[in-house]
């Protein structure tokens, strides 16, 4: 029955967004300057809906079988075919952001067979067969009824986050959509903070919290001298476009956002350790976990904290070397002024 809800919601958002494709953009805020870009990419994208249903919503059935395994490995196979492809398309086949979407949609489509292939096969304990693709009544009531607190959630969240886009572009323009990302990286701290209290946790301490805010004007800068060295090189705003979908997917890898940087084989994990975003996001997770994990922790065998601390990412080692918090700090530094001057000589170089 769940493969029919899939197909089903599937179908909706492929019909529904097609037909009210373009207004839906510009009712959520996008700029005359932007909306050919997200047209394109949107019409494509709405075609692979029915397998971005099947391929993450069967993924977390895979995962609360006690297969996480497995789940990871799917969603790998797809996000490393989705940058693959997005470099051949983008950058070979000169696609520009239609390329990114053909990518995005393959990579849904190979998720997606993975994933039938393992229900298929037997491995699962749930099991595909004609009579329980029918829906069931009392069945869908109490899916509904379990997933709608979320659903308004995410409803109420994107309300608010199109109410600010409509404003920004309105009186500031595109410029302040960037100037926002600044305030909304303070703002998810004070959300961050007050979801922990509300689970029961406490605030972070004075040090801490003044440590975050620090590290998160260090990152800015950190991240900002990176994009600003690869904007330097791009001669249109399609090229940026295109590029950024290969860069935020990578992003999600290199800082071990999408899944524990300790479930990668050891080979990756030393390239991501050389990526000076992750030195920032370690630091993040020291600061903020510190307390939690000692709590936690509290009488566990050293070598158990040091595993965990490995596994998550809140410690970084090269070998039997742990990287200290000052050398990390060290590295964000020294990435900013070094990209912020390479990208200087090369903008002044394109104006003579």
């Amino acid at each position: 029955m769940v493969w029919t809800l899939f197909l089903i919601i599937g179908i909706t958002l492929t019909v529904f967004g097609l037909i009210f494709l373009e207004p839906i953009l510009i009712f959520f805020g996008a700029s005359a300057d932007v909306l050919p870009y997200a047209y394109d990419y949107m019409k494509i994208i709405l075609y692979g809906s029915i397998f971005l249903a099947i391929g993450t919503g069967m993924n977390n059935f895979i995962r609360a079988e006690g297969n996480p395994k497995v789940a990871m490995n799917t969603m790998i196979v797809g996000t490393v075919t989705n940058i693959i492809l997005d470099y051949i398309f983008i950058f070979i086949f000169n696609w520009g952001i239609k390329g990114a979407a053909f990518a995005t949609i393959i990579s849904y489509m190979i998720t997606s067979y993975l994933v039938i292939r393992y229900f298929i096969r037997g491995n699962s304990r749930l099991k595909i067969r004609r009579e329980n693709l029918m829906l069931r009544k009392l069945i869908v009531k109490s899916v509904l009824i379990i997933g709608f607190p979320t659903f308004v959630l995410q409803v109420t969240g994107s309300i608010q986050q199109l109410i600010l886009n409509k404003s920004l572009v309105h009186y500031g323009g595109d410029k302040a959509l960037a100037i926002i990302g600044i305030i909304m990286s303070i703002l998810a701290l004070i959300l961050a903070e007050l979801y922990i209290l509300a689970g029961g946790g406490e605030f972070l301490g004075i040090a801490a919290l003044i440590k975050v805010l620090g590290l998160i004007i260090v990152c800015t800068l950190c991240n900002s001298s990176l994009v600003l060295f690869m904007v330097s090189f791009f001669k249109s705003n399609n090229a940026f476009a295109t590029a950024s979908t290969i860069i935020g997917t990578l992003i999600g890898f290199l800082t071990g956002v999408y899944l524990p940087i300790g479930q990668l084989p050891e080979s990756v994990q030393w390239i991501i350790k050389c990526f000076p975003p992750t030195h920032g996001a370690v630091l993040f997770r020291q600061a903020m976990m510190d307390a939690p994990l000692a709590t936690s922790f509290n009488g566990a065998p050293a070598q158990a904290v040091s595993e965990f601390d490995n596994m998550m990412g809140v410690t970084m080692n090269f070998g039997y070397t742990a990287v200290k918090p000052l050398t990390s700090l060290i590295v964000l530094l020294a990435t900013a002024a070094v990209f912020y001057t390479l990208s200087l000589i090369n903008i002044s170089r394109k104006q003579k």
